[in-house]
């Protein structure tokens, strides 16, 4: 079962609601991403098959899709990997994981 949860800075209160990094539903699988040009923080979901072993997300704990995702955004393909351990896109403090927003799958 995926989840979705919110993050707040505890600096300037920008606030997100992400997967948090990477994590699996029986389905799909999410990673969150950044953005570098436009420092947009999105999810990037994507469909898994368990029989496509190229493509089963337990086999690697960096996503599925690898870097390079389009940024919704800004359609810019300069994005990495993003987890709340990582700082606030708009003032560089570390976020801090708030609740839990939604089960997903």
């Amino acid at each position: 079962m995926g989840s979705t949860s919110e993050f707040v800075c505890p600096q300037c209160k920008f606030r997100l609601e992400n997967c948090g990094g990477y994590t699996v539903g029986m389905i799909a699988s999410c990673q969150t991403y950044y953005c570098m040009d436009c420092s947009w923080v999105f999810d990037h979901f994507t469909d898994h098959f368990l029989e496509n072993q190229e493509r089963d997300p337990f086999n690697s704990d960096r996503g599925v899709e690898g870097r390079g995702v389009p940024c919704p955004k800004c359609k810019d393909k300069n994005t990495d990997y993003w987890n709340p351990k990582f700082p606030c896109p708009k003032c560089g403090t570390k976020m801090r994981r708030g609740r839990q927003v939604m089960l997903w799958d």
